[in-house]
């Protein structure tokens, strides 16, 4: 039976096209019909709510309900806040996301959050249980190859015609026209595999992606070899007392047993691992290419010569004309499996060093 109350309430809104019982995909008419905003939530088996209907844009006058269902019947419930249903043993105030369903504990924290949340598919966050921690331990050995880039350009000015004064205009008054680049190659492990590569002409761009493939397969080959370990008596002592792996610090187990382990390229012993952890620390796939404000200069200056090659071009993009980050796959050797060759890649992965040291290359230096 209907109260009074909300055959009252039920009189504000207005009904046109929508049946009863209605189902969620009839609640967009309704918003629709009388300019709200409704998200509908469910409940699971743990009684903890998820979403199953989020507005496509949250208005002035917006409701939050709960559909609860058993075999046979359907019914909303107005829900006047969400943070209850979600921490049920938080005493405090919080502030609930509809979308992702995390909580805040200010007002200001969560209308900074919603705007970006609110572009993705509504999801309820499963946090693991336990605390979590670090696992990927291997990832902390040294890469033994980096690479360090950078370009000079002459400016050569543009001639054009005076714009017109009674609009808005952009003139344009210089070319960048690269003439040289500087690469540098560094091997922390055998400095008498690192290379200084410069070059200066027109055409700088092509014979800077010319030069970085030959390096890259140069460092491949020199990977690719395995040098015997070379143990002092103190390192054989060392591997005999060593009672934790030097890689992820944890004791050793009769599962997990202790192993040697050593710098492939200059046979050097490195420490006491466990067998797994030992497995994981295997030469990089990828040789990283540092450039100082790659995402606004140097990238447009030679990206295009790039993408001319076969191999995959991946990228991180900002925006349509500043990328992140990029990587090139390049061919380094081949293999035949069942008659048919295989191909051997390594990844050139550029990375730009202004997003870790925002900074001029001068004052980074003097400091």
């Amino acid at each position: 039976r209907i109260s009074k109350r909300v055959k009252h309430e039920s009189l504000k809104y207005n009904w046109k096209g929508i049946e009863f019982p209605t189902e969620l995909k009839h609640i967009s008419k309704f918003e629709n019909n009388n300019n709200i905003s409704v998200n509908v939530y469910g409940l699971d088996e743990k009684l903890e709510i998820y979403p199953l209907r989020i507005t496509k844009l949250k208005k002035d006058k917006h409701v939050d309900l709960l559909l609860i269902s058993n075999d046979e019947n359907n019914h909303y419930v107005l829900m006047k806040e969400l943070s209850p249903f979600i921490n049920k043993t938080h005493n405090g105030k919080s502030f609930t996301c509809s979308y992702c369903l995390h909580s805040f504990s200010k007002k200001e924290l969560l209308d900074n959050h919603e705007p970006n949340c609110m572009i993705h598919s509504p999801v309820r966050m499963e946090l693991a249980d336990g605390p979590v921690e670090f696992r990927n331990y291997y990832k902390q050995i040294k890469h033994p190859f980096v690479i360090y880039a950078d370009f000079e350009c002459t400016l050569k000015k543009i001639h054009t015609t005076k714009p017109d004064p009674t609009d808005s205009y952009t003139i344009n008054l210089q070319e960048h026209i690269p003439n040289s680049f500087c690469c540098y190659t560094k091997c922390d492990e055998k400095d008498e595999h690192s290379k200084l590569e410069i070059y200066e002409g027109s055409d700088s761009p092509k014979k800077f992606a010319d030069y970085l493939i030959s390096e890259i397969n140069r460092i491949y080959k020199l990977m690719k070899w395995n040098e015997d370990m070379i143990m002092s008596e103190k390192d054989k002592l060392n591997y005999k007392n060593a009672e934790i792996c030097f890689v992820c610090e944890k004791p050793f187990t009769k599962e997990n047993y202790k192993v040697r382990d050593h710098n492939h390229l200059t046979g050097e012993f490195r420490g006491s691992a466990h067998t797994k952890c030992n497995l994981k620390i295997r030469n990089p796939t990828y040789i990283p290419v540092f450039m100082h404000n790659l995402s606004r200069y140097d990238a447009h200056l030679f990206v295009k010569e790039f993408g001319k090659l076969e191999g995959k071009l991946k990228a991180i993009p900002q925006t349509d004309e500043t990328y992140i980050s990029f990587s090139q796959d390049i061919k380094v050797d081949s293999y035949e499996k069942d008659g048919i060759e295989k191909n051997i890649t390594r990844e050139l992965r550029f990375i730009d060093t202004f997003r870790f040291m925002p900074s001029s290359l001068q004052k980074l230096v003097s400091n």
